[in-house]
């Protein structure tokens, strides 16, 4: 089952329940921290990206996860 968890299996035992709470808060402070009135294209995340976090999405979420926690985000160039 380690094994499983490790190679991309969603865990949902109560041991990682708090890194999904962190990623989910990470998300958040992250898109308030962009200024509302915004609208370049300088930050890909923000609120519109995100639906004003009234729902849950999860491509989004691993996208983020790829991007952020994998470091694979590309740069604009």
């Amino acid at each position: 089952m380690e094994l499983w968890a490790r190679d991309g299996w969603i865990d949902l035992r109560e041991a990682n329940c708090g890194r999904w709470i962190d990623r989910l808060k990470a998300i958040h402070e992250e898109m308030l921290a962009i200024p509302a009135a915004d609208t370049s294209s300088r930050f890909m995340r923000n609120r519109r990206f995100w639906d004003g976090a009234r729902r849950i999405q999860p491509g989004k979420i691993v996208s983020w996860i790829v991007s952020v926690e994998e470091d694979g985000g590309r740069l604009k160039r």
